[in-house]
């Protein structure tokens, strides 16, 4: 499945790392908080 994602950070590079993890984190973001750790 294809989905698109928005983004507002541009390409810096081969790397672009900073717009690799925003994708990452739009396409993989938690559905379900998690409980506080003890």
């Amino acid at each position: 499945m294809i989905q698109q994602v928005s983004h507002q950070v541009t390409g810096s590079g081969p790397a672009a790392l900073a717009l690799a993890l925003e994708v990452a984190h739009a396409l993989h973001a938690p559905t379900v908080r998690r409980a506080p750790e003890v």
